[in-house]
């Protein structure tokens, strides 16, 4: 069982692996129940997933759940492209849950974070010889301030490998086991607000 909480919602999974949310549905179908108008403070309630629920994160206006065969599903605003879903959903609220296409080499998720404004998982890699048994970071979202790890400081509207330097420890990328993203910091350079600096 886990948990977690954003400013206006949360999601918690049990121990059979129901995935439920409550809190404010807001105009980003963040609880990832259609049912649920905008301006309702939801009670706890069931959010429909074609798979039990391993793991699950959320942040201001978005929800994510790892399933049991270790697929990666979102919904909320995809601002930025922080849902994955690539440059067609750029922007757009996708109220249900929503499968992430993972580049070719990315099996089963094994960790994941859900930033204020961008997103990152860790997933097995099925490539043979040198990277097979490894791990993959991939990284997507908002990128003005080379969060994403691809070098430059542009968004990314789709699952990114993070790479490192060739030779360097990382760029081996086997040891690789959680990761964290930024979450809203009020206060600091504008709070979630990039064009303000934040």
């Amino acid at each position: 069982m886990s948990a977690s909480c954003s400013d206006s919602h949360a999601l918690c999974v049990t121990a059979d692996g129901a995935l439920y949310s409550w809190g404010k549905q807001g105009r980003t179908g963040c609880l990832g129940r259609p049912n649920i108008g905008p301006n309702e403070q939801a009670l706890p309630g069931a959010v429909p997933l074609k798979a039990a629920t391993r793991m699950a994160d959320c942040e201001s206006g978005i929800s994510a759940a790892v399933l049991d065969d270790g697929s990666l599903c979102m919904w909320g605003s995809n601002h930025y492209g922080r849902l994955g879903l690539g440059k067609a959903a750029l922007n757009a609220a996708v109220p249900t849950s929503t499968d992430v296409p993972l580049p070719d080499g990315c099996g089963a998720v094994t960790s994941l974070s859900v930033g204020s404004l961008y997103t990152a998982c860790i997933c097995a890699s099925t490539v043979e010889g040198g990277g097979g048994g490894g791990a993959v970071l991939l990284t997507w979202g908002y990128g003005g301030h080379g969060n994403l790890g691809h070098g430059d400081r542009l968004d990314q509207a789709s699952p990114a490998r993070v790479t490192g330097k060739a030779g360097s420890a990382f760029a081996a990328e086997s040891t690789l086991v959680a990761v964290a993203c930024t979450r809203g910091q009020e206060g600091v350079k504008g709070g979630l607000y990039p064009k303000a600096g934040g």
